[in-house]
């Protein structure tokens, strides 16, 4: 029965992000390593924050010797990007900051949004990991 539930969970979840849109991916490795889920993904949204605004879902994985990286999605806001026509951020500028604030990252454009909706919310759904949704709300009501 948990099996599933869990397998349930994943595709409500999974649906859900899916309605969103998503412009990139990125994988975020600690420099320092983390061994506690929460901590890492607040170690993320901490440097995003930083960023302009955005709409952005995070979910850790368990990897290396009990360690965990971030995977997360990420949404540029509409809002600010019309409102100030020189605002586009690029996957280099998430990269840069991932990468000087952590350590290794990987930023990819978003081509197959129901493979990477399913991929973060398979750790989310199996209970393996935390998550953390980030933010203005503008920006998840789009």
């Amino acid at each position: 029965m948990q099996t599933e539930t869990t397998q349930a969970d994943c595709h409500h979840m999974a649906d859900w992000l899916l309605t969103k849109g998503w412009d990139y991916f990125f994988t975020a490795t600690f420099r320092t390593p983390e061994n506690r889920a929460d901590r890492a993904v607040a170690r993320v949204s901490r440097v995003l924050e930083a960023l302009p605004p955005a709409r952005v879902f995070l979910a850790s994985e368990p990897f290396e010797k009990g360690d965990y990286h971030v995977h997360g999605l990420y949404h540029y806001s509409r809002y600010w990007a019309a409102t100030l026509p020189s605002y586009r951020l690029s996957g280099a500028t998430i990269f840069e900051a991932l990468y000087q604030g952590l350590g290794r990252a990987r930023v990819e454009e978003v081509n197959s949004p129901l493979a990477v909706t399913n991929y973060c919310a398979k750790y989310v759904s199996k209970r393996m990991s935390d998550y953390g949704f980030a933010g203005w709300l503008r920006d998840w009501q789009e």
